[in-house]
């Protein structure tokens, strides 16, 4: 217990908001200040990072970040992720080690300076990993959530080895979708009844919403999501040429940013719709409403990558359900749990520019048809996936810890 007597979790991440309106991922301090709320004291480690604050207190989570490297050298995390920044440029692999070893010193300094009832790893490796390594005959037990790109990625040699040892030394193991729990006992060799699906929170009652409807588009599709290979923004733009036959005045805005954007602007100007593909780079969580509720389909092009990397679950898919807008995303697993064909969404195959396309042009050709599935997919979202609900998971889950 801390000195408010309420139950310490020290929470462990490789991304967390920066500062306001940051443009990374926020849902690990979502959940820490809705924690916080139920009753905890959370304290969060994170990599520092340039322009980064080494602590501060952000809604009520005490926030500390641990140096690794020299400080203009620190540019491993943030800013699109790690394992697409190690695959763009494998010269950042030398800086793994270290931050490694910057996390491991700061959990251990955090847990000779205060008591710890949980800690809660974000990701396998490195966070679970380290937090294992850390911490002192078997306390205080470790919770690691699996977002996709660690369990799916990263399998082979000792790569594989680690994340085999770490999950299953773990005291208990969280997944975003109800497929990525069958990988880990498929893979991992471990019981389904040691592994809850409890994905992430999306904000579906005032953020991601109708509540501030604006006239939606009849020829703009959205793209939202960082531009790596996994999520398949190739197809899309190859489909948006296949449709300008039969739509010319079709329009596709890109909402997000990496490492393959300049290939995707040429690969536009090479199929002749560059003045019909808008990039608007990454935007705060603030902005995205505005472009689901304008746009007339949100596309989630997804594809299994050449490392084996795919979607844990997709959270954008759930703000654009949230946000009453309709959706064509590809059949993988995990975007199963959201997207049922003809119900919530349609599906694609997958890495088929011909059949998203041709997804694409049933919801185009039919507003009656779209608006009802827009409309299902928001009911069936805001059943599963409401922060309040997934919060509440996890505070349970943790006490139980506890």
């Amino acid at each position: 217990m801390s000195e408010t007597g309420n139950p310490r979790i020290l929470v462990l991440t490789s991304t967390y908001p920066r500062w306001a309106e940051d443009t990374d991922p926020g849902f690990v301090h979502e959940l820490s200040r809705r924690l916080a709320s139920r009753g905890f004291d959370v304290d969060v480690l994170a990599p520092r990072g340039p322009g980064t604050k080494e602590s501060e207190t952000i809604d009520g989570v005490a926030v500390t970040r641990y140096a690794y490297f020299f400080p203009k050298m620190e540019v491993l995390a943030y800013g699109g992720g790690i394992l697409p920044k190690l695959k763009s440029n494998p010269f950042l692999l030398s800086l793994v080690p270290f931050l490694m070893l910057g996390q491991f010193r700061a959990i251990r300094r955090s847990l000779r300076e205060q008591d710890c009832a949980v800690i809660h790893a974000h990701w396998i490796v490195p966070q679970g990993f380290c937090a294992l390594l850390a911490r002192s005959q078997q306390r205080p037990p470790v919770l690691i959530t699996s977002h996709g790109g660690d369990l799916f990625g990263l399998r082979s040699g000792i790569l594989g080895w680690i994340k085999r040892w770490t999950l299953g030394r773990s005291d208990a193991i969280a997944v975003v979708s109800g497929y990525m729990r069958d990988v880990v006992v498929r893979d991992f060799a471990l019981a389904a009844d040691r592994i809850e699906v409890l994905p992430m929170g999306v904000d579906l009652e005032s953020r991601f919403s109708g509540l501030d409807a604006v006239p939606r588009t009849t020829h703009k599709l959205l793209f939202v999501g960082r531009l790596v290979e996994k999520k398949g923004v190739g197809y899309l733009i190859r489909a948006l040429a296949a449709l300008q036959k039969d739509r010319p005045d079709l329009r596709l805005d890109v909402v997000g940013d990496g490492p393959l954007r300049k290939e995707l602007e040429v690969l536009a100007e090479q199929l002749g719709v560059s003045e019909s593909v808008t990039f608007h780079g990454a935007q705060p969580q603030s902005k995205l409403p505005e472009f689901y509720r304008r746009a007339a389909v949100s596309v989630v092009p997804s594809v299994i990558d050449s490392a084996g990397d795919q979607e844990g679950l997709g959270l954008v898919t759930i703000e654009a359900m949230g946000c009453g807008c309709p959706i064509v995303a590809s059949d993988l697993p995990a975007i199963r749990d959201v997207v049922e064909h003809g119900e919530t969404g349609l599906l694609a195959r997958p890495g088929d520019p011909d059949d998203l396309a041709k997804q694409l042009a049933i919801l185009l050709a039919d507003p009656e048809r779209a608006a009802t599935i827009a409309s299902g997919g928001r009911k069936f979202v805001m059943g599963r996936f409401d922060w309040e609900r997934s919060a509440d998971a996890y505070a349970n889950l943790l006490h139980k810890l506890v």
